[in-house]
């Protein structure tokens, strides 16, 4: 398995740029998520993951987690290569 989705009119994934986040707000308008969200759903367990911050010039990940929870999930939607 690899992350990032590739859209499915791509020919050859060689050279596809991996989507790796999608808007709930338009989700449902975008053409490289049609079919995905009526029948490609999942969800993603992570026990947390990076965000970016800007300080001055410069942006600083930092890591966003639940301290009393080892695990939750994320929303997400898969597709078949192939």
């Amino acid at each position: 398995m690899e992350w990032g989705l590739v859209t499915y009119w791509r020919t050859d994934i060689r050279y596809a740029n991996r989507q790796i986040n999608a808007r709930a707000e338009t989700i449902a308008e975008k053409p490289a998520f049609h079919g995905l969200l009526d029948h490609h759903r999942c969800l993603v367990p992570a026990s947390g993951f990076f965000e970016w911050k800007n300080e001055g010039d410069r942006k600083v990940p930092f890591y966003v987690h639940l301290p009393a929870e080892p695990l939750f999930a994320f929303a997400g939607l898969y597709g078949c290569v192939g």
